[in-house]
Formats: C-alpha cells, structure tokens, sequence
C-alpha cells in the first residue's frame, strides 16, 4: 500500500454523515459526488428520514478531502478502492449507493467489482461509456490542462476563449457556469490532475459488462446537458437488466423542476424496491 493508496484516503476522507446506525432493512445510502464538485451536490437529495443512515464523502483531491496523491490515483478502480476503503473504516458491509456523473460511474464499478456491497443503484446523469476522454468530457481535461500550464487567472481567460466554451456556453449556460467553476474550486491547480485523469478512465471495458448488474437500478437522463449526454443514461439504461429510466427536466429551462425530479426518483427509488436491497425485480 503506497502512502497515498486507499487506506490513506480512508483515514483522511472528510465526509457528511447523519441518521441512525445500520440496522434491520434500513440499507445506508452512500452519495458519491460527481467530478470536481463536493458532498454538498448530492447532500440536498438525502432522504431525511433520520432512522437510515445517509453517508456523503469528499472523494479524493475533492471538496475537504486534502489527499491528492499521485495521477495515477485518477482512475475508477483508485477511486473504488478508496470508497470501499472507508466503507470499511466505517464497517459498513452493504449500501445503495446514490451517483451523480462520476459519482454514477464509481457506483457502477463498484457494483462490478463488489456486487454484495452494493445493494440498489441510482445513477444520475452519467458521463462515461467504454472509451477514454469522451468528446464531452474533453472540456475538463483542458481546464485541468490550463490550470497546470497558465494557473486560475489567465488559465480561465483562454478557456473562455475557447470553442470548447463558446460551444458549451451555447447550448447550456448553466453547463458552462459549471465548467468556469472549476478555476474557483478550492486547490484548483493543485488539484488539476483529477481533471485530467478522470476523463481517460472508464469505469468498464464494454457496455456489454453492465448486464452483469443484478441489483434494483434507476438511470436518471436530463436533456440539454453537453457534459451529460441524455444518450449515455439510455445506453446504461438498456444493458442494465431491469433499469427504470427517468427524465428530468432541462436545468437551464426548469432549473427548480430539475432538481425537485431528481430528489423524487432518488426518494422513490430508494424507500420502494430498492430499500434492503430487495430481489424482487417485479416490483417497479
């Protein structure tokens, strides 16, 4: 074990916890963040009932979470290890994890990896397919590439001036916001390699491998979202046998709307049939 392996994140991880300890069907909920963002994006969408534990981390070089470590750290399979790292500090045997981009892909290598650890799925607009540093994530890769070369300042003026922006802000405001914030993010250029590793890993060699998933699943897709192609929540939605799909609306259009979806699919997912885990697919 390297000093900046699993173990270590498992001790220095900072998370949000609250509710009652596991216990009886009350599965706990594990809320994984999405790429450059903190446990305070997934956070809003706990369930509040305080009788099952809900767990939010900052994954590492994230949010509190200090631990960079080396590139070679930024890749689904360290950040997995890292998870199931802490979930073992926190003997925490099984979870339905919760996912958002990154988070989502996490979850999913997860479940391949270690299918009596994850008992229920929601994965929320997914970012990833089967080849490395997709198109719409190329965006990120040259934040972190600019933050490393020119720094915050001038690395966010040539972004800005940049197709990969003028595109993006085109499409969805909201979308580019969320792309500027990345020169703000606390340690940003410290950080810059998470941006630039992430995008080359992929969270499974073949599509084909999600039908090997046997856990209750919901995919969320939201339209109009370049970083998250509405398309990649299909084609996770198709090979995962028995997914539920859902549709949110546009954040740029409805962002109110938006965010009120993804809070009742994960509140129905997770207190329907994917509480305890069940294995009875029938129900939906």
């Amino acid at each position: 074990m390297t000093a900046d392996g699993s173990a270590a994140y498992a001790a220095a991880a900072h998370y949000r916890r609250a509710g009652s300890p596991p216990g009886g069907d009350r599965v706990p909920v594990l809320m994984l963040h999405g790429l450059g963002g903190d446990l305070n994006q997934l956070w809003p969408y706990a369930d509040s009932d305080e009788s099952r534990l809900r767990l939010a981390p900052d994954l590492r070089a994230h949010g509190g979470t200090d631990l960079i470590g080396t590139d070679s750290a930024f890749t689904f399979d360290g950040m997995a290890d890292d998870v199931t790292a802490l979930l073992d500090r926190l003997e925490l045997p099984s979870v339905i994890v919760v996912g958002m981009s990154m988070g989502a892909a996490i979850a999913v290598r997860m479940a391949l990896r270690e299918a009596e650890r994850v008992r229920g799925l929601v994965l929320i607009r997914p970012a990833w397919l089967d080849r490395p540093r997709p198109a719409n994530l190329e965006p990120l890769v040259s934040i972190g590439e600019l933050l490393r070369s020119a720094g915050r300042e001038d690395g966010r003026e040539r972004f800005v001036a940049s197709a990969h922006y003028q595109r993006i802000r085109d499409e969805s405001p909201a979308a580019a916001a969320s792309l500027l914030g990345q020169f703000d993010a606390p340690h940003a250029v410290e950080r810059a390699g998470r941006l630039i590793g992430m995008p080359a890993s992929t969270p499974f060699d073949t599509l084909e491998e999600l039908r090997r998933i046997e856990v209750a699943t919901a995919v969320v897709a939201a339209p109009g979202d370049p970083q998250h192609p509405a398309e990649f929540a299909s084609a996770w939605a198709e090979q995962i046998p028995d997914a539920q799909l859902s549709v949110v609306p546009r954040r740029d259009a409805d962002p109110d709307g938006y965010h009120r979806a993804i809070s009742a699919v994960v509140a129905v997912r997770i207190t329907s049939d994917l509480d305890a885990g069940r294995d009875d697919r029938g129900v939906r």
